[in-house]
């Protein structure tokens, strides 16, 4: 339930192949290889997080990612990046930028 926020806690911290600090991942979230997922610190995902993790998908520090978005498999998210809303991120998102759309693309610096 939305209000078992420890409960929410243990499963992102015990199931992901790494999870940071302040790591926040709003429900629902859907995942298929959660163990192939690695995310830094201050890290939020808004509500209907999809994340298909054929292969490796590392995710930086400081990392907003809208509602709807849906993260495809081997991308690597750099640090300091926001992902728009209802974005499919099929390509790797470059340090300090900001991407939406699909396909997912860098749209501008994120200062």
């Amino acid at each position: 339930a939305p209000c078992q926020l420890e409960e929410r806690e243990r499963m992102i911290r015990e199931h992901l192949g790494r999870a940071g600090n302040n790591c926040v991942i709003e429900q629902p979230f859907h995942c298929d290889f959660w163990e192939r997922v690695f995310v830094g610190d201050n890290f939020f995902a808004n509500y209907n997080f999809v994340v298909l993790a054929g292969n490796k998908i590392e995710i930086g520090d400081n990392v907003w990612i809208g509602g709807g978005a849906i993260i495809m498999p081997g991308v690597t998210i750099g640090n300091n990046v926001v992902i728009g809303a209802g974005s499919v991120v099929t390509k790797d998102i470059p340090d300090n930028t900001i991407a939406y759309g699909n396909p997912c693309r860098v749209r501008r610096e994120n200062k």
